[in-house]
């Protein structure tokens, strides 16, 4: 029995199917034509089924002539249902929408190199839809730049199917081994558009063998380079060789650098970095002249993170660097080199400086270093005229290991970027605390908010006359601390010298705080027995009652926030207690 095969070219056509809308005459021949296909293939596949069974049968007198009208069959039916599945909206869209989509879902998809691989690469079930998507997803070679190395038949492919698009490498040895596809990826420097090796421990003596190919090279798209070995592991860095990339860098935006040998003098230097950030563990630092070398070929330097290896002092300084575009520093080693930094680098536009300070013994140097930075942040602001001191909100915080201050410039507008100073003081075993005279330097006159945490070890002495002149103050908070502690530095008793602190203009009815708006204890241990509690919580109430004296007197709103040992009857007794007054209590969350 000879089955007649259909001429698909003869079948009812579907006009203008790469129209997104049809008009309903259209809509009318494309459901005609469906029901066609699909009686097509409903006949076909019984013919196959016959088919089927008849060459099974005993005799096999016409097999041949079957096995031949079989794959006749089979083909037919793909081609029907490709000419079908040609006709519905998602296969009628233009390449280029379904490429967005496609690109929209890969988005999607996670981007941590330590997830399974099936996470990271879900977007491919596209390519499984049908002929039309995949056909569109080959040949979109935005989705294959980015290869996964941890399967490296996978990276192959997907750099095969890259074409010449800019690639995305990304590699993380905690997670991922090195190839040869990793190192065939990164070989093609004319294409390198972003560069990422984090963890790199394995393969390190393979990566330096690519990297001497880098001498002198060029990389015209390379945008982001970090390179980054374990902080852990003493033996495991990566040298740069001697004219690194040094052959042209032009479209360099950001550096990160962890570990690497010759970080600072083999660096590649390109005049549109904005971004440099550098963790240095290597014995010999740089020599001031290299150092201000590297950072005067970067004027459009906007954020910088250095840590450790910073120059040392010098017989014959240098002529110090300015930094213009400058926003953002952190800086992390001893303050004598801290202190050389700020000699060798002026940055008059930082907004935001962070010092992590791995000693303390010179406060002198210290506070000398303190006033640098605050005066930077102090004019830098575009909204307040020149010489303007905006610290606005200051944090001081003692951990185990450190002793942080945070100061917070703002200006008044809301929604405008913050400036802050940041300094992190390391704390030795068994050394005593740096002595807040340090915080001198620091003009809070303006201060409006100021935030101690953890401040047990703290000298009372010492935090009421670094603090004890604040005319503008208008809130604080208090953490990490017992309510009592934090009744030590509330009450004034003891703590005028005959002068107005704290915002105060009297003293006369001792008066607490009178123009304090908000007090906030946060993660406060209010007590675990029941005794100490009542008594801290009835002191709390008295304290602020007395600062309610006269009608003038604005209300403050009082909130505990993650208090330990806080429970909803003591927030309902002290909200009972100042019934009647302008005090306000708030409660947010409550710790188990």
């Amino acid at each position: 029995m000879a089955i007649g095969i259909i001429d698909v070219a003869t079948a009812p056509s579907v006009p203008n199917l790469t129209r997104n809308l049809l008009n309903e005459a259209e809509v009318t021949d494309i459901r005609e034509y469906y029901e066609i296909i699909d009686r097509r293939i409903n006949d076909l596949e019984c013919e196959l089924r016959k088919l089927e069974t008849s060459r099974n049968a005993p005799t096999s007198e016409h097999h041949g002539d079957l096995d031949q009208q079989i794959p006749d069959l089979q083909s037919e039916i793909l081609t029907l249902k490709t000419r079908r599945n040609g006709a519905t909206t998602t296969c009628r869209l233009p390449a280029e929408i379904l490429s967005l989509i496609f690109l929209a879902f890969y988005s999607m998809s996670s981007k941590d190199l330590t997830q399974p691989v099936s996470e990271r690469v879900d977007w491919l079930r596209c390519t499984f839809v049908c002929h039309r998507w995949r056909e569109v997803a080959l040949g979109c070679a935005e989705l294959w730049t980015t290869p996964v190395f941890a399967e490296p038949a996978l990276a192959r492919t997907m750099l095969s199917r890259s074409g010449t698009s800019p690639l995305n490498i990304k590699f993380n040895g905690k997670s991922e081994a090195p190839s040869e596809v990793l190192y065939e990826a990164l070989s093609q420097l004319d294409r390198l558009s972003y560069v990422e090796l984090r963890g790199v421990s394995r393969g390190v003596a393979d990566l330096q063998t690519v990297f001497s190919r880098w001498t002198n090279a060029q990389a015209p798209l390379l945008a982001t380079l970090r390179l980054e070995c374990p902080l852990d592991r003493e033996d495991d860095f990566i040298e740069l060789p001697e004219g690194f990339l040094r052959g042209g860098t032009q479209s360099l935006k950001r550096i990160s650098l962890v570990r690497c040998k010759g970080a600072f003098t083999n660096t590649p230097i390109g005049s549109n970095i904005a971004s440099l950030s550098i963790t240095s563990l290597q014995a010999q630092p740089p020599t001031q002249a290299a150092f201000v070398h590297l950072l005067s070929q970067m004027p459009l330097l906007q954020q910088m993170r250095l840590t450790g290896g910073l120059p040392h002092e010098e017989v014959s300084p240098q002529n110090p660097v300015d930094l213009l575009k400058l926003e953002v520093l952190q800086l992390s080693d001893t303050l004598e080199n801290i202190n050389v930094f700020f000699q060798l680098v002026h940055t008059p536009c930082a907004r935001i400086i962070s010092l992590a300070l791995l000693d303390y013994d010179d406060i002198e140097m210290l506070s000398s270093t303190l006033s640098k930075t605050s005066s930077s942040i102090a004019t830098s602001s575009k909204d307040s005229p020149p010489g303007t001191q905006k610290a606005y909100q200051l944090s001081l915080t003692e951990g185990t290991t450190y002793l942080r201050l945070q100061v917070l410039s703002k200006p008044p507008a809301s929604g405008l970027s913050t400036n802050s100073l940041s300094v992190a003081i390391a704390l030795h075993e068994d050394e005593p605390l740096p002595s807040l005279r340090f915080i001198q330097p620091l003009d809070l006159s303006a201060l409006v908010h100021l935030s101690l945490h953890s401040f047990s070890n703290m000298d009372r002495a010492e935090i009421r006359s670094a603090f004890g002149r604040l005319p503008n103050l208008k809130s604080i908070t208090l953490g990490n601390a017992t309510l009592g502690e934090c009744l030590e530095v509330l009450k004034l008793k003891g703590f005028l010298s005959g002068a107005a602190g704290w915002g105060i203009t009297s003293t006369r009815h001792g008066r607490y705080f009178s123009w304090l708006k908000a007090i906030n204890f946060r993660w406060v241990d209010v007590g675990g027995q029941h005794e100490d509690k009542e008594a801290a919580l009835n002191t709390l109430t008295e304290t602020l009652k007395q600062r309610l004296i006269g009608p003038s007197s604005p209300g403050i709103k009082v909130t505990f926030d993650r208090c330990l040992n806080f429970h909803e009857r003591d927030f309902e007794d002290i909200k009972r207690s100042v019934r009647g007054m302008k005090i306000r209590i708030a409660w947010n969350t409550v710790s188990p």
